[in-house]
């Protein structure tokens, strides 16, 4: 929740700074990190355990 916290606060200063559609993009390589992370976790043993069996 800290990082969500973080990303509120600075999207507007960074809005004022360089507009809007420049502003969203530092929002973009989340979602590209959690896909990523989740890759490299589906390749460790322990996946099938949390996914109960399922991978």
């Amino acid at each position: 929740f800290l990082l969500t916290t973080i990303s509120i606060e600075l999207i507007p200063r960074i809005e004022r700074l360089v507009g809007w559609r420049y502003a969203f993009m530092i929002l973009a390589p989340g979602p590209l990190f959690g896909v990523i992370s989740m890759l490299r976790l589906r390749r460790l043993p322990e996946a099938t355990k949390i996914a109960q069996g399922r991978k």
